[in-house]
C-alpha cells in the first residue's frame, strides 16, 4: 500500500504543547498503551553499501531511493519478532515490503537465504513471502553491509475518525556504530543525536484534515526531508564513523551474515 509521509523538525519544549492540541482528534496506538508509558522502543540495523550510497542518494536529493534495515521493538524477548523492511520513498510517496521473521530463525535466514525453511514454513503469506526475497535480493545484488544500530522512543497515534492518518513523535535519537544483530537490544546507544528537537511525522493515503493544517500552522512548523539514518550518519562522519562491507569485493554468492554482522 501507498502512503505519503510528511516530516517536520520541532524544538523538544514544544512537545508538551503539541500534544495536548492535537490529543482530542487522536487515540493512542495499542502498541505504545501496552507498554505502561505510552511509548516505545524502535530498533533498526540500516544496511548500506561500502561507500555509502544509501545516504549520498538521500543527500544528493534523489527522488526514487530505498532503504533497507533490520526493525525490532522494545525489549527483545527471545520469543519476538524481528521484521525484514525495505523502505522505497518517491517524492513524499512511501511504500514498505515487509517480512515478519520468528527472532530465532533472523540469523539463520539471513545466513543462508532459504526463504522456504525460515519463512514460508512459519506460516507467512505469499506476500511476506515475496518480500524477503527482495530484501535478500537487494543485499546480494549491491553487497550491502550493517551500517549502524539507531533508536529512538515513539509515540504513536492514530485520528481517532480515520485510522488511515497516523502521527507519531519520535524522541532521543541515538545510534551505535556496533552493527552486530545484538545490538539491537543493548539498553544505551552510543551517541545522541536531535537532543533538543524531536520528529513529528505524519502519514496519511488521504491528505490532511482541516484541524491538523491548522495546528501545523499555529506552530509555525515547515515541511522538511528529515531522515534519522542521514542525521546519524552526519554525525559519525564527524567522529569516526564504523561502516563497514567486509563483503563488498567478494562476489554475491558469498556474503553471510553471523549474528556478530557480515563477515
Amino acid at each position: 500500500m501507498r502512503r505519503f509521509e510528511y516530516k517536520y523538525l520541532v524544538p523538544i519544549k514544544q512537545l508538551a504543547s503539541i500534544r495536548k492540541r492535537l490529543m482530542p482528534f487522536l487515540v493512542m496506538d495499542e502498541w505504545a498503551k501496552r507498554t505502561g508509558n505510552n511509548e516505545y522502543i524502535v530498533r533498526s540495523i540500516y544496511l548500506d553499501t561500502k561507500n555509502l550510497d544509501f545516504y549520498h542518494e538521500k543527500e544528493s536529493g534523489i527522488k526514487k531511493r530505498d532503504k533497507l534495515r533490520i526493525r525490532a521493538y522494545n525489549s527483545g524477548l527471545k520469543a519476538g519478532h524481528a521484521f525484514l523492511e525495505i523502505k522505497r520513498k518517491t517524492g513524499q510517496m512511501i511504500k514498505k515490503y515487509r517480512t515478519q521473521i520468528d527472532l530465532p530463525d533472523l540469523f539463520p535466514l539471513l545466513y543462508t537465504g532459504d526463504v522456504d525453511m525460515y519463512v514460508s514454513a512459519n506460516g507467512q503469506t505469499p506476500l511476506a513471502q515475496e518480500n524477503a526475497k527482495r530484501f535478500l535480493y537487494q543485499i546480494r545484488k549491491k553487497s550491502l553491509g550493517t551500517a549502524l544500530t539507531l533508536h529512538y522512543e515513539r509515540e504513536a497515534y492514530f485520528y481517532r475518525y480515520n485510522p488511515d492518518l497516523r502521527i507519531t513523535f519520535d524522541k532521543k535519537l541515538r545510534f551505535s556504530y556496533d552493527s552486530a544483530l545484538s545490538s539491537l537490544w543493548q539498553p544505551e546507544a552510543e551517541f545522541h543525536v536531535l537532543g533538543k528537537h524531536f520528529i513529528l511525522e505524519i502519514k496519511t493515503g488521504n491528505g490532511f484534515p482541516g484541524w491538523l493544517n491548522q495546528i501545523l500552522g499555529y506552530y509555525d512548523l515547515e515541511l522538511q526531508s528529515v531522515s534519522k539514518y542521514a542525521m546519524c550518519v552526519e554525525k559519525g562522519l564527524n567522529h569516526r564513523f564504523g561502516l563497514y562491507c567486509a563483503n563488498a569485493n567478494s562476489s554475491l554468492s558469498c556474503l553471510r551474515f553471523t549474528e556478530k554482522g557480515f563477515n
